[in-house]
């Protein structure tokens, strides 16, 4: 691991060789005998802990329009089983989506939480993803997304449901905000589009 020596040789640096993690738990060791330099020796291994001081990001709450069945979705919502309904404007088949998150998101910022942002149509099989028609960042911690092209069930067919998935790239490999916050996981939502 690359070092440097810095404040007159009293401070020793160890960037990170990968970004840090949010709310993980580092474990630091410093192995007996390392020496000051005045030649002191430690006598025992020095180990201690640090947490990154970098919060985890998590989505707040996300306002649908249409409302109809339901205006908005919450945390404890997100643990649903069940597919959250949302309501499709029947005659332009769009629906608006406002995700609100627990910090801040720029514009550069929020060019790439839109690129790891996914809403694809899972069932029945010939439902397709809807078209992603504008992207913008409200209120500076809210990001408005604009859809189109949703599959409704047919009219004929009570029983019929269709379901879309939509998918927040999180984790190592997912979204960042460039303080380094981040989801902890991949942000997944099952949802069951209906009729406004």
């Amino acid at each position: 691991m690359a070092y440097r020596i810095v404040n007159d040789a009293s401070i020793i640096a160890y960037p990170p060789e990968a970004s840090w993690v949010p709310g993980q738990e580092y474990r630091i060791t410093l192995l007996k005998g390392i020496s000051d330099t005045a030649g002191n020796e430690t006598t025992e291994d020095y180990v201690f802990t640090l947490t990154a001081a970098i919060p985890v990001l998590s989505v707040v709450s996300i306002t649908n329009s249409p409302e109809t069945p339901q205006e908005n979705f919450l945390p404890a919502d997100f643990e649903s089983v069940d597919p959250l309904k949302f309501g499709v404007n029947n005659g332009d088949l769009q629906h608006f989506f406002d995700i609100k998150f627990s910090a801040p998101i720029s514009q550069t910022e929020a060019e790439r939480l839109v690129a790891a942002i996914n809403l694809e149509g899972v069932f029945p099989n010939y439902v397709t993803s809807p078209t992603l028609l504008l992207a913008t960042v409200m209120a500076g911690d809210t990001l408005h997304l604009q859809y189109a092209d949703f599959t409704l069930p047919e009219a004929s067919k009570t029983y019929e449901r269709v379901y879309y998935k939509l998918t927040i790239n999180g984790g190592k490999q997912g979204f960042t905000l460039d303080n380094g916050s981040q989801l902890a996981d991949d942000f997944i939502l099952k949802l069951e589009a209906i009729k406004e």
